[in-house]
């Protein structure tokens, strides 16, 4: 039997010792003649999710009417494509994230960061999610740019991918969605979410459609192999062993 002192009463119930000594279940370790499971805690409010969807809000008040279009002039000034970013305009990879085009993108926009991010916030804690958000979204538009710089020096491609002008959180949703499938390792949520961006491939052909489709990919690839690396569940840690 393993005795409680009046400290131990009073910490959460997940993180005492169990009274029971007949083995271990999966996620317990032996700590002092008994067991003791650990679970992490994470941050159950989303707070970044909830940051960034008053930030795009702003951000499109300030530069339309919420009900109307994003001007031509705000996309050429804050947008990003492969040719601003080779003359170096670098700060477009963030001035371009919060644009939204009309209350639809809006919309959705925000649904997508309330699912996305706020999930993968409950799951990995506040730094995690701001980091893949913002991390896939920058990493979504440097890595198209590559892509169709490299295309045109191989003599593949239309020039003018090079101009198109995107804009939008939205490959940072997708690697928010990939590292949420990593951490909880189920087939059905990670060939669901890939299926989801592969249809936009099918369905657009659209160069975003590529940002996502590379963001996810980088996303669910870092955090499988940090998840593998560490030896353990990305949810459920087992107590470290003091002897």
């Amino acid at each position: 039997m393993c005795p409680l002192s009046a400290a131990d009463l009073r910490r959460p119930t997940s993180d005492r010792c169990s009274r029971s000594d007949t083995g271990r279940t999966p996620g317990e370790a032996p700590l002092g003649g008994c067991t003791q499971r650990i679970t992490r805690s994470h941050g159950s409010r989303p707070y970044v999710a909830l940051i960034v969807i008053v930030a795009i809000v702003g951000a499109t008040m300030l530069s339309h009417p919420l009900t109307g279009a994003l001007p031509a002039t705000t996309t050429a000034d804050w947008g990003w494509s492969a040719q601003t970013a080779a003359d170096g305009h670098l700060i477009r990879v963030l001035t371009a994230i919060p644009l939204t085009r009309n209350p639809f993108m809006l919309t959705s926009m925000c649904l997508s960061l309330a699912v996305a991010v706020g999930g993968l916030e409950f799951l990995a804690g506040h730094r995690r999610a701001l980091a893949t958000l913002v991390g896939g979204a920058v990493f979504g538009y440097a890595a198209i740019t590559a892509a169709v710089f490299l295309l045109r020096q191989i003599g593949v491609g239309d020039p003018s991918w090079a101009m198109t002008v995107d804009y939008g959180a939205s490959a940072g949703i997708a690697a928010s969605a990939a590292a949420i499938a990593a951490l909880l390792n189920v087939r059905t949520v990670t060939i669901g979410a890939l299926v989801f961006i592969l249809g936009g491939l099918v369905l657009h052909h659209q160069i975003a459609d590529w940002e996502h489709l590379l963001s996810f990919s980088a996303s669910f690839a870092i955090t499988k192999r940090s998840s593998l690396a560490a030896g353990r569940s990305a949810l459920d840690l087992p107590a470290p062993d003091p002897h």
